[in-house]
């Protein structure tokens, strides 16, 4: 392997730099979320922005960039001597993380990225919707402002160098408009400097050629009738995952031959752990899971091959991308790797950089898999399976920590008639409805899953018996105060609930679901169009 001139190494670090500085709206953006959830009273977001904050003072340093060092450090600090969740505190706070957002700013300007004075940016995810006006871009902004993103609209000659680091949005949704026009923004937003995190383009499927260049570096094309379902639960479930902080497994022998890559994850703010063996892997794996595996080819207690197999034997890990790692991989130990079930082998003698953007990219594409294979195809929610698998990691965290959660099941009542009357697609309509109404009377850390038929399940976090009658009561009622309107028809739609919380009514996945749907069945024997709380 060839070591790098002095200067290719100084130009790499360059191009590190601003790759860092280009990743600000996220940062950023996360940063606001935990300061709206501080302003909510959830009681981990203060223990959340002082993690941001340590992490975004150790990391400006490592780069470079001593000011949003040393501004992130303040705000770690005062987060840490004010963790009440005041008015005053969050003001303070929110002036803080602007502070940062000028820091960014000025060090973009050092290395010639556009900046201009930035503005306070509103709380969460911003998206922007580029192109086309009419009924569909305005159809779009709701989708976008269903699932809690910040909305602007551009011009179709607006691209993403022309807005400074901190203003830069999430996501672009493209609406299509004339042929050229549609090209010119997709070409533009795909190929700039910085790009987001996603790029979207609404239009006719039959129109574009999404193998054909400049169409085939979209992240996804969303027909213009189903804005409603693909494009939300597309971007509400990107906006859950984009916030979720990245977490890998490191399987190894010794430390040593991996601090680098360790260095590297670490620095793209991705929570590391690491274990000496396969035993000691063994154990953390029954307790928790990891979004990647690396595992070392060379193990103290076990063969790679023996580890791979059994993790791949583990249902909550099927999905989850395994690479193996070798200083120099041979071509047995790369045929070894994939026999047994990994994903893909990486040599440690390639910079630790280079080998960080390989494993975020596998963990990236592990969670486009496990959006697709998780979704409901009619209303763009989790399905059964996927909110089985989430209700009982949740279940396993919260027998840990102590803490309470609450499950909801919902069924349409009376919801053959609509079909009967109104006809099937009415009925569709219905559920898709039904959906977004539950969505808008939850919080979004909150889970909702569509489990069969005309049956929505929802997971509730932190949440007492009581809290939970609560919010079966909030969304009983928005879905009798919002009716379905479907071709001219207006059909009223009423539910009935059943709730079962952890530890009262269940410590297993299985049986909190049986508590839930017994309650449910008792809402139902009592006349329908209530909340029953499982007993």
């Amino acid at each position: 392997m060839t070591s790098p001139s002095p200067g290719g190494a100084a130009e790499f670090f360059e191009e590190l730099r601003k790759e860092y500085l280009l990743e600000a709206p996220a940062r950023l953006g996360e940063i606001r979320k935990d300061l709206d959830a501080l302003k909510g009273g959830e009681p981990d977001a203060a223990r959340s922005l002082k993690v941001r904050f340590h992490r975004l003072a150790g990391s400006g340093g490592s780069y470079g960039f001593p000011d949003i060092s040393s501004s992130a450090r303040r705000a770690e600090l005062w987060v840490m001597a004010h963790p009440d969740a005041t008015a005053a505190n969050s003001a303070v706070l929110g002036e803080m993380a602007v502070e940062i957002a000028l820091a960014f700013d000025r060090a973009a300007e050092t290395l010639g990225l556009p900046t201009s004075a930035p503005k306070p940016a509103a709380f969460g995810w911003t998206a922007a919707v580029v192109g086309h006006l009419g009924d569909l871009a305005d159809r779009v902004e709701a989708a976008l402002a269903d699932a809690q993103y910040t909305v602007r609209r551009y011009s179709e000659d607006v691209g993403p160098g022309d807005r400074p680091v901190s203003e830069r949005p999430d996501v672009i949704v493209i609406v299509a408009g004339t042929e050229k026009e549609t090209t010119d923004a997709v070409q533009r937003w795909t190929r700039g400097s910085p790009r987001p995190i996603a790029v979207l383009l609404v239009g006719s499927l039959d129109a574009i050629d999404p193998l054909r260049h400049p169409y085939s570096a979209l992240d996804d094309l969303i027909s213009p009738d189903r804005v409603e379902t693909d494009l939300l639960a597309r971007v509400r479930a990107l906006g859950r995952s984009e916030s979720t902080p990245r977490s890998v497994l490191i399987i190894g022998q010794d430390r040593e031959p991996v601090t680098g890559l360790v260095r590297a994850l670490e620095g793209s703010q991705v929570r590391v752990e690491l274990r000496q063996g396969g035993v000691a892997a063994r154990d953390f794996l029954t307790r928790q899971a990891p979004e990647l595996i690396v595992v070392s080819s060379d193990l103290p207690d076990t063969t790679m091959p023996a580890i791979v197999r059994w993790i791949r034997r583990q249902p909550n890990l099927r999905l989850t991308p395994i690479v193996v790692s070798e200083v120099a991989p041979s071509g047995q130990v790369r045929l070894a790797a994939i026999r047994a079930g990994a994903d893909d082998v990486v040599s440690l003698q390639e910079p630790a950089e280079a080998t960080t953007q390989v494993l975020l990219a596998r963990i990236e594409r592990s969670r486009d898999v496990r959006r697709t294979a998780h979704r409901d195809d009619l209303t763009g929610l989790l399905n059964h399976e996927a909110m089985m698998e989430e209700l009982d990691r949740a279940l396993s965290l919260a027998r840990r920590t102590n803490e309470t959660l609450a499950f909801l099941t919902i069924d349409l009542d009376h919801f053959r008639r609509t079909n009967e009357e109104f006809g099937a697609a009415a009925g569709d309509a219905a559920l898709i409805h039904v959906g977004r109404v539950i969505a808008g009377s939850v919080r979004s850390s909150d889970l909702i899953a569509r489990m069969g038929g005309e049956e929505f399940g929802v997971l509730v976090r932190r949440c007492q018996a009581e809290d939970a009658g609560r919010v079966a009561d909030k969304i009983q009622t928005a879905i009798r105060d919002t009716p379905c309107l479907y071709g001219g028809e207006t059909i009223a739609v009423r539910v009935s609930l059943g709730v079962a919380c952890h530890p009262e009514h269940g410590f297993g996945a299985a049986e909190l679901l049986r508590a839930a749907e017994r309650a449910l069945a008792a809402a139902k024997a009592a006349g329908r169009d209530r909340t029953v709380v499982a007993s």
